[in-house]
């Protein structure tokens, strides 16, 4: 069999071709209209490439870790090791709820596991930087092609043919979606779009009559008016940097404020920090002029973290992430509060690494929206890094994204219902309280694990 080249030299081989044609047309019977799409779209098929395997390798590295953890837990038992078999059960329990693998994690015995938990340490973070690393080379590549095209046409003497690709060029370099030295960040909420909701320093306390609140699964969707404060939290505008995979990016704008609300008293915004984060995003047509046709979207949010000790280290891993279908959004817009995320230090059941866990801090968020079908309409985050990495395609793991955020409340409340059942043993009615939240949190619980086994997770 012969050696076949990869997608990536390949579609810049057939680029430089299509370079080489319009050099002999002289733009004539090939429009650089047509060049241009043709790379547009031989970059976004690669881009979309990079993402499912990238996609792939996420969600298969837990399943392997899994297994392996398994495997051992069944040795230990036939050996008869309840110390060696309850360790690995920790694990197993912490995993299922954080879903990566740190430094503090590693156990000092028994050694197999410690040598497991090395080998899948930081897995995810790694694979995300990977994953970057090559789209940033295909990048490059991409605003290399323009180079070289806008070079020719201005040769040729096409000034106006070789600003079109100027533009193109520009528009890549100032989304943060190539490597090249960037321009400055493009703020896409526009003062209109970045207006506050409501929430800064003297806010009306009352929401307007004409307010309609919609809930969506864990968000709400405010229409008609702007919505009320977040008691207690001061929510502050946050720039967005465009993901190449946006799609009607020119039709819609889209804003978002973010609160910090630290454990305690005082509740401001801050860079990071161990404590609540409250979101809100706002959606509305680009100008007047603008038709926004949202039947039926999607909204999904995604939020990365990292340690406090990595702060530096570029490494982050994404925490949480929650999406639902939101009711369809008119030419007045509308504003959507997310849930609100908790990034205190993870909590640790086992005390054999010796060490506290780390307290985590939020590092960006992703915002995408999707159309009732699943195409993109808007893609962008709060960090340029992490508009590279946005994974163009609907998530193929949506039906499991939902039932992991309903199995976590239910499971929070829950414990809060056993904890104030306990605070009262005698109370009938807290103790039917809790008895019921306790089946809520079964049923959650199976149909989350229903969710993830039928999406491979």
């Amino acid at each position: 069999m012969k050696h076949m080249a990869s997608p990536v030299k390949l579609c810049f081989r057939y680029a430089a071709m299509a370079l080489a044609v319009v050099s002999v047309c002289r733009a004539q019977e090939v429009t650089t209209e047509t060049v241009l799409s043709q790379y547009l779209t031989i970059y976004e098929q690669n881009l979309a490439q990079i993402g499912k395997r990238y996609d792939e390798k996420l969600a298969e590295w837990p399943k392997l870790y899994v297994r392996e953890l398994a495997a051992i837990q069944k040795r230990a038992q036939t050996a008869g090791d309840l110390e060696a078999w309850m360790a690995i059960q920790s694990e197993l329990e912490r995993f299922e709820r954080d879903r990566e693998v740190r430094a503090p994690n590693l156990v000092a015995t028994p050694d197999l596991l410690r040598e497991i938990q090395s080998r899948y340490q930081d897995s995810d973070t790694k694979l995300l930087a990977a994953r970057n690393s090559e789209t940033t080379a295909l990048n490059d590549k991409y605003v290399s092609a323009l180079g070289r095209l806008q070079s020719g046409l201005t040769k040729a003497g096409k000034i106006p043919e070789a600003l079109k690709v100027n533009e193109e060029i520009r528009r890549v370099q100032g989304t943060g979606t190539a490597s090249a030295e960037p321009e400055p960040p493009v703020l896409l909420t526009d003062p209109d779009a970045a207006a506050p909701t409501g929430a800064g320093a003297d806010p009306d306390p009352l929401p307007a009559p004409s307010l309609v609140r919609t809930e969506a699964g864990p968000f709400t969707v405010f229409s008609g008016g702007v919505p009320p404060p977040i008691p207690g939290v001061a929510l502050k505008p946050v720039q967005l940097y465009l993901a190449a995979s946006s799609g009607e990016s020119q039709s819609i704008a889209v804003g978002a404020e973010l609160g910090f609300a630290p454990p305690g008293a005082g509740n401001s915004i801050a860079p990071g920090g161990s404590g609540t984060y409250h979101l809100r995003v706002s959606v509305r047509p680009a100008s007047a002029a603008s038709t926004l046709n949202l039947s039926d979207p999607r909204i999904l949010v995604q939020y990365y973290a990292r340690e406090s000790s990595d702060r530096d280290s570029g490494r982050f891993m994404r925490a949480c992430e929650d999406l639902a279908a939101i009711p369809s959004i008119s030419q007045d817009g509308a504003v959507i509060e997310c849930p609100a995320v908790n990034l205190s230090a993870p909590r640790t059941d086992t005390g054999l690494t010796g060490a506290a866990p780390a307290a985590r801090e939020l590092y960006g968020v992703v915002i995408s929206i999707f159309s009732g079908e699943g195409r993109a309409v808007f893609q962008a985050s709060s960090v340029p890094a992490l508009s590279r990495i946005v994974s163009p395609g609907y998530p193929k793991n949506a039906a499991e994204i939902v039932a992991r955020r309903a199995y976590e409340n239910a499971r929070e409340r829950y414990y809060e219902a056993r904890s104030e059942r306990t605070k009262s043993m005698s109370d009938p009615a807290k103790e039917t309280a809790m008895e019921e939240a306790r089946r809520v949190y079964i049923e959650a619980q199976k149909a989350y694990f229903a969710a993830r086994e039928a999406g491979g997770g």
